[in-house]
């Protein structure tokens, strides 16, 4: 395991989550998890993410927060294409229709799958903010943002700060599968701590960039 990247505010770690403890010292884990979809580009042109050929790795590092942090918030994507995680207490929905209109999959179909699932345990409390309903929608082109990024599968930083700023206030964010960075650069945007584990180094790499350059970065 190492320390590949840390400005005071934000650290990140090469290696696997399932081998560090560090992330388990945060207080709120926010994070996009591989969860069986084995990931494939337009054209059919496989893109591997490490462990998306199941739940496996998902199961785990979320019993390893559980364990360790019992109440503490938690959300993680997913789909319902694979079995949700146990414990859930509740399921947003990412609407993801006005970026890329009805997604990809069976284009024989009359209907294509426009949006993900987000999986929250633990207390989110209201605070200041006013109540907001389960379906949070975007207008971000995914497959642009993807090649803008240089990551398969990137989450827009305008959806990852509003997940964040609704989490306990001032918590330092953990994300073990950190892949594009945008959680990071989500809390390092809000002022917030963050520990990140990724276990690609080419998308370390990727991460520390997209950090280095703070503000600069406003993919979507």
């Amino acid at each position: 395991m190492t320390l590949y990247y840390d400005d005071g505010q934000i650290r990140l770690f090469h290696g696997s989550c399932l081998d560090n403890d560090e992330w388990l010292t945060a207080d709120v884990l926010v994070t996009d998890p591989p969860y069986g979809m084995s990931y494939t580009g337009r054209g059919g042109r496989k893109t591997l993410i490490a462990g998306d050929d199941t739940t496996e790795i998902r199961d785990k590092a979320l019993q390893r927060w559980q364990t360790r942090n019992p109440d503490a918030p938690a959300l993680m994507f997913g789909t319902w294409r694979v079995p949700r995680p146990p414990g859930i207490k509740l399921v947003l929905v990412w609407d993801k229709t006005d970026g890329c209109g009805p997604g990809m999959g069976d284009l024989s179909c009359a209907f294509g799958s426009s949006h993900e699932e987000i999986y929250l345990w633990g207390k989110w409390p209201r605070g200041t903010h006013r109540r907001i309903g389960s379906v949070l929608r975007t207008n971000v082109g995914m497959s642009a943002l993807a090649r803008k990024i240089g990551h398969p599968t990137p989450k827009p930083i305008g959806l990852m700060e509003l997940l964040i700023d609704r989490s306990v206030p001032g918590a330092t964010i953990a994300d073990p599968f950190a892949g594009s960075g945008s959680t990071l650069v989500a809390a390092q945007n809000l002022g917030r701590r963050a520990v990140g584990v990724e276990l690609d180094e080419r998308y370390c790499e990727l991460i520390a960039g997209r950090l280095d350059r703070g503000i600069l970065d406003q993919a979507a």
